[in-house]
């Protein structure tokens, strides 16, 4: 948008629809985890940032899930979840 310093972050959007499925639908349960390293990533050091991703990226790996952000989109990197 012109004069608007260009797109708006990702918070600051209203999403008009719900994030593309990671895959199809498992026949059993579904678990979901949630790391929280106690302080905001906007507030947190890159170190743990990148701390909290490598773990995400761990769980999901050793049982078979997939890691997402905060915002429901898969992630394959640590470097995903640092502040933008």
């Amino acid at each position: 948008m012109p004069g608007m310093g260009g797109a708006p972050r990702v918070p600051a959007m209203k999403l008009m629809f719900a994030p593309p499925p990671v895959g199809a639908m498992r026949s059993r349960p579904q678990h979901h985890w949630d790391l929280n390293a106690g302080i905001s990533a906007t507030h947190a050091p890159r170190e743990l940032c990148l701390k909290v991703g490598q773990a995400t990226l761990a769980l999901a790996r050793e049982s078979g899930g997939v890691a997402l952000d905060m915002l429901g989109f898969p992630i394959s990197s640590a470097d995903d979840l640092l502040p933008r």
